[in-house]
């Protein structure tokens, strides 16, 4: 600021200085503020299911699968440390939608609706005036099963199988935008279902990240048998490397559909009055354990790590990278922070808008996942496994402690991130005083537990049995 040339002023500088800066922190502290402005501000959801952290570009993979996300990067906040809370889609994304663990909010597996006692995200905006909208395109996400259409005034999961293409939810989304989007403040869910397996991405994307070279082949039992694709000659394929290529490509055109929503937010104007918000539910572990190109049973690191960018209106904040371990529940925290609304206080999620201001370190010393055991997936391991039965983790920046449900007794497996990133060595024996430091904090954090002898009941109606069946949650 240029110094004032009125002499007579110059004595009153220390009070007048007092004034011009207090006026001005609180003209930014509300310009911030969404609620503060004269402009209403909308939030957009997308949830990229099944999309493992590691296969973006955005964080580093070799190949391009995410140049949409890696171009919009420079515009969003970008988490680089995100665990999910659960590796199956209805309890993860209850646990979004609620701030909550799945334990404490009920949602523990697929199929488990969601209890309509919990408060979601939605409920919330709706109480504020938010017009509210879900787009849904995988079938474990189905009001019928998850219950979590609470709050939204138009939940869209009118599908007849176990999905439909992201291009059927971006059409819908794009509709109801041009419809709804002008007449106030909104909240749009978009759901992106297509890296869940079977991965069947459209031409040319199935032929775009193949590699060259030997191939890697397993016997044709690895391939779970709804993950199963065939040779022209109608033998089972077994490159496991033409699978991941697959995985890859539906990446890829999650990726597009992303570029074709926001690209008409931003065309109608609607992009800079918007918290975008981009995540995953969980990955997917592909070639790395003995059970393959699945998810649900493990809370591996390639099935809880999962990506998490957030586009302020403007691009506030773009280009900052957060290496801070963060959690999916705190994703509701952060948009009411954000929006200025004064959050509940039962929330386990934090906002992280103190991170992203810079004026806090990470709220999260540790973070905690949970699954559904099958046994059957654990079958090269001298375990003697409780299946339907829920697998919890506990995580900080360094190690992991997994607890697996033993039919007479619980079993670990401890391992050091930092020089065993692929978990492949378990420490159990070679570090108690790490075991019982983790056990401890795990045991706490189970008490909590509203529901501590869960036990996943399968459902007893053909059609849902069928419709799991085909996406591999039930045998």
């Amino acid at each position: 600021m240029n110094k004032c040339p009125n002499v007579s002023l110059r004595r009153w500088e220390p009070l007048w200085y007092l004034i011009v800066t207090a006026t001005v922190m609180v003209f930014i502290s509300c310009a911030s503020c969404a609620l503060f402005t004269d402009q209403k501000m909308n939030i957009v959801l997308i949830s990229m299911d099944t999309a493992r952290r590691d296969h973006y570009c955005l964080y580093g993979y070799d190949l391009n699968t995410t140049p949409f996300l890696n171009g919009l990067a420079e515009e969003c906040v970008v988490f680089e440390n995100t665990i999910s809370q659960s590796v199956n889609t209805g309890p993860s994304h209850a646990s979004i939608f609620t701030g909550l663990y799945p334990h404490t909010h009920g949602c523990i597996f697929n199929s488990s609706p969601l209890p309509e006692e919990n408060l979601t995200l939605a409920e919330y905006l709706r109480e504020h005036d938010f017009q509210t909208a879900a787009f849904i395109s995988g079938y474990t996400l189905k009001n019928t099963l998850s219950r979590l259409a609470q709050g939204f005034e138009t939940y869209s999961d009118d599908f007849p199988s176990g999905e439909r293409p992201g291009l059927d939810v971006t059409r819908e989304a794009l509709a109801w935008l041009k419809e709804k989007g002008q007449e106030g403040a909104f909240c749009l869910f978009a759901h992106y279902f297509d890296a869940h397996g079977p991965y069947r991405p459209p031409e040319p994307l199935n032929r775009q990240f193949l590699r060259t070279g030997e191939e890697r082949n397993v016997q044709a039992g690895f391939i779970p048998r709804y993950q199963r694709q065939v040779n022209p000659d109608g033998t089972i394929r077994t490159n496991i490397d033409y699978y991941i290529a697959q995985y890859d490509g539906e990446i890829r055109y999650t990726d597009m559909q992303i570029k074709i929503l926001l690209d008409y937010l931003r065309e109608a104007g609607l992009l800079e009055n918007t918290l975008v918000v981009i995540f995953s539910d969980h990955g997917e572990t592909l070639d790395e354990r003995f059970h393959m190109l699945d998810h649900g049973s493990r809370v591996t690191e390639e099935q809880i790590s999962i990506p998490l960018l957030l586009r302020f209106p403007g691009g506030q904040y773009g280009g900052l990278r957060i290496k801070d371990m963060v959690q999916s529940i705190d994703i509701m925290p952060t948009i009411l922070d954000y929006l200025g609304l004064s959050f509940p206080e039962h929330l386990e999620g934090f906002s992280l808008m103190p991170l992203i201001r810079g004026e806090q370190e990470n709220s999260h010393p540790f973070s905690f996942t949970e699954g559904k055991c099958k046994a059957y997936r654990y079958a090269n391991m001298p375990y003697q496994l409780k299946s339907d039965a829920v697998i919890t983790s506990i995580r900080d920046v360094r190690w992991k402690l997994i607890e697996l449900p033993g039919q007479d007794h619980p079993y670990y497996e401890l391992y050091d991130l930092v020089s065993d990133p692929g978990e492949t060595v378990n420490l159990l024996e070679a570090r108690p005083d790490k075991f019982q430091e983790l056990r401890r904090q795990l045991l706490a954090f189970k008490a909590k537990s509203k529901y501590p002898d869960a036990i996943f009941t399968p459902p007893v109606d053909e059609a849902v049995w069928r419709e799991l069946k085909s996406l591999g949650y039930v045998q």
